[in-house]
């Protein structure tokens, strides 16, 4: 396992921890892991997923810094 790939998991369990209402799937939307598809096309109430398959684990854990950096800034 790559560094990355561990702080990824230590920081859904941390998250989880924290938000234990929450379930998994919201878990990883909150934390930007898996995203919808943004279009300019679609209706507003169109939701497609992003493929993230090709997403480098640097990416997911700038996107999870992110969303976690704003979480803590909210309160």
């Amino acid at each position: 396992m790559t560094n990355e790939q561990t702080l990824i998991l230590e920081n859904i369990k941390l998250y989880l921890e924290l938000n234990p209402s929450q379930r998994f799937g919201q878990a990883l939307f909150n934390l930007g892991i898996n995203q919808f598809r943004q279009s300019d096309t679609a209706a507003p109430e169109t939701f497609q997923l992003r493929d993230i398959y090709n997403d480098r684990d640097t990416d997911i854990v700038k996107r999870m810094d992110e969303r976690l950096n704003y979480f803590n800034s909210q309160k």
